[in-house]
């Protein structure tokens, strides 16, 4: 029995070693072939069925994919320790107005830019790119070196490396959303994984209970779905 997982560089840094894990733990007999890539790829593969379960960032194009939110994360602005705003407990946008930023390009992440661009315009300020990068850690690599400032997501501040500060941004509405996706019309193992997926993000989530004590509902949801769709 296999199981073909994708997952992008967000999963990467936060659930998705858990739920693998927790997953292993109630189905050993399931042998998990998982692929890191970007969320297209992912969603070009599961429409031609060459790939079960993706860990993307929605939106998607088309209405084949369904989409169950795992996270929803804040973005946080990333500075040069020396930059003059390196000290302050938080940045507004109209504060980081006309500053060198370094973004993610818009041609691999078009959504993450028009959520930038929409902040900076909402607060009257100017956006102004000086370099497009295909990946957060680089992003964070090239402010440390003094090549301007970026925003990403919060998950990305395990990436901080000497040189850099990361702060809270005010008054944001940016934020980036993890789901696990899924043809729509799978059933039986795959939509089995998509289900405990969700219920052990949120109980990882909630923290309110020994991960033991909801263990047996979480084998249940990941043995007694796939009984049901035989």
């Amino acid at each position: 029995t296999e199981l073909s997982i994708g997952y992008n560089s967000v999963a990467e840094c936060s659930v998705f070693s858990h739920v693998i894990s927790a997953f292993r733990k109630v189905r050993p007999d399931v042998n998990l072939t998982c692929r890191n890539m970007r969320t297209p790829e992912q969603v070009e593969l599961m429409q031609r069925n060459k790939l079960d379960l993706g860990f993307i960032c929605p939106p998607v194009t088309g209405d084949d994919i369904d989409l169950h939110v795992l996270t929803q994360q804040p973005f946080v602005v990333v500075l040069p320790a020396k930059h003059r705003l390196a000290a302050a407990s938080s940045v507004s946008f109209r504060q980081l107005s006309g500053e060198p930023m370094v973004v993610c390009s818009r041609a691999l992440d078009p959504d993450s830019f028009r959520q930038l661009q929409r902040e900076f315009d909402s607060a009257g300020s100017i956006l102004n790119v000086v370099c497009e990068l295909e990946s957060a850690q680089a992003m964070i690599r090239f402010a440390a070196t003094g090549n301007g400032c970026c925003v990403v997501p919060e998950y990305a501040s395990q990436l901080l490396c000497p040189g850099v500060v990361a702060k809270r941004m005010d008054s944001s509405r940016m934020v980036r959303v993890l789901a696990v996706a899924i043809r729509k019309g799978r059933e039986g193992l795959a939509q089995s994984f998509c289900d405990f997926a969700v219920m052990h993000v949120n109980e990882m989530n909630a923290s309110t209970a020994p991960p033991r004590a909801q263990r047996p509902a979480l084998a249940a949801v990941a043995t007694d779905n796939v009984r049901a769709r035989r």
